[in-house]
């Protein structure tokens, strides 16, 4: 079994430790926006790892935007949304652009938001939006023809793995339910990704 292959195993685990720990049910009908968003969000972690089993890294790619998008949004309708808010997203059909979703987390200590928007979404746009990161995977001397690193989707992996625990952290939350195991489990696939990096540092590490 490769390293990529190994890795799609233990996100699959994660998986399933995520359908065991769902709450199940809703606290109050306040919630039901910010459950929403959260689960769109776990959804799209599925398919991204439903299309790399399937060896379509392009579209796994692209779809990590939509994943990013939907925790934010829970996100903000978790922390920063007044029912005024919610009313107008349901009558109207729009919610705030991201951009002010995330200025508004700022204000209540999420500067994470603001951090994380800075150095992905760029590149996640440039992948939903086929830009030139998804164009350069595409060609070579040998031809057109997909060429997304076992490495860099290794990354991608770690990285929705990470964002499908803090969704379903913030579920759990939404829903009254403890969140103790979430934050140790965040801790877990985030200190993984770490060794696995600093591993790939070593001189003697195949690159």
């Amino acid at each position: 079994m490769t390293e990529f292959q190994e890795r799609v195993e233990r996100s699959r685990a994660l998986s399933e430790w995520i359908r065991e720990c769902h709450p199940g049910s809703l606290k109050s009908k306040d919630s039901v926006l910010e459950v929403t968003l959260f689960s769109i969000a776990l959804d799209h972690r599925e398919a991204i790892l439903l299309l790399l089993q399937a060896g379509a890294r392009t579209s796994a790619f692209a779809l990590a935007r939509s994943l990013y998008e939907a925790f934010v949004r829970g996100a903000w309708a978790q922390h920063c949304a007044t029912s005024e808010d919610r009313d107008r997203a349901y009558s109207t059909g729009v919610m705030p652009g991201l951009d002010k979703m995330v200025r508004d987390l700022g204000k209540v200590g999420g500067e994470f938001f603001r951090a994380s928007k800075d150095a992905m979404y760029g590149p996640l746009s440039d992948y939903a939006h086929t830009g030139m990161r998804q164009v350069v995977r595409w060609t070579g001397a040998e031809g057109i023809a997909p060429r997304h690193s076992d490495i860099e989707t290794i990354e991608l992996i770690d990285c929705v793995d990470v964002y499908a625990v803090l969704a379903s952290m913030c579920l759990a939350k939404a829903c009254g339910h403890d969140i103790a195991p979430y934050v140790s489990k965040v801790g877990t696939v985030t200190d993984e990704h770490k060794k696995w990096k600093a591993a790939r540092e070593q001189p003697s590490h195949p690159k």
